[in-house]
């Protein structure tokens, strides 16, 4: 059996090789394309931010927002007059705060969690854009289609306020890292688990406003497929969000 570093190693490799044949392949498809298109192909680069947040069933826990950073570097392949292939390599810090409170056999509070999660993406858009002359160097763009994402690291920080007997005892704040692979699992007999999946796809959409044909401003929504809680007991579904914004320049 690996030890835990071993693991998330090899799963960092595993993403980092996945990430290139992503970069080969669209190399692959700009050489390929007639010398009419490849000369429409827009390259461009926007930073943004977002407020990540989770969509929650069955739970009693609170979870809140935050408001995190993110860049994209962006590759536009034109199908047409009006419709283009939408596709890059961008960066993002996700995560949520939850507030979840335990009870005893006797309903009084026993433990009190405030958290704070983290998690850290490469991530790989595949859309299709359909694009509206508004007037002159001035477009109205709407894509919609997946993304792909690529965990680097991720983490959890907060404070753990233990009770007993109806009385405050201790405060004792904490701070991990949670372990990324392929597949989540449950503690083996060694104590090791996967706390996370290194890959997540979801749904992306996009709107962007072009004009003076380089600037663009944007706003964007991100629905994760991924259940956090898909292997852990119970029938609570958690699934990330991300709702922001975003300004840029197209080359």
């Amino acid at each position: 059996m690996l030890p835990a570093e071993a693991h998330v190693f090899l799963c960092r490799i595993f993403g980092y090789i996945l990430l290139r044949i992503m970069k080969a392949l669209c190399l692959c498809l700009v050489l390929w394309l007639p010398l009419s298109v490849a000369a429409q192909v827009q390259l461009g680069i926007s930073s943004g931010a977002g407020w990540t947040y989770v969509a929650s069933k069955n739970t009693d826990a609170q979870y809140g927002a935050s408001f995190l950073p993110r860049i994209d570097c962006s590759l536009k392949v034109p199908l047409g007059k009006i419709l283009c292939l939408n596709t890059g390599l961008g960066y993002q810090r996700k995560g949520y705060s939850v507030h979840s409170v335990l009870l005893d056999d006797q309903l009084q509070v026993r433990d009190i969690f405030s958290s704070v999660v983290r998690f850290d993406y490469i991530q790989v858009p595949l859309q299709l854009s359909y694009q509206y002359t508004v007037k002159k160097r001035q477009q109205l763009q709407f894509a919609a289609g997946l993304y792909y994402g690529f965990l680097l690291h991720a983490g959890i920080s907060g404070q753990h306020e233990y009770f007993s007997d109806g009385g405050y005892v201790i405060n004792a704040p904490y701070a991990f890292p949670l372990q990324v692979g392929l597949t989540r699992t449950s503690p083996n007999a060694t104590g090791r688990r996967t706390d996370e999946l290194l890959i997540d796809c979801g749904m992306k959409f996009q709107l962007n406003y072009l004009f003076h044909e380089h600037f663009s401003a944007g706003l964007f929504h991100e629905r994760s497929l991924y259940d956090i809680n898909a292997k852990n007991t119970g029938t609570t579904s958690l699934k990330m969000r991300c709702t922001g914004f975003s300004i840029g320049y197209i080359f």
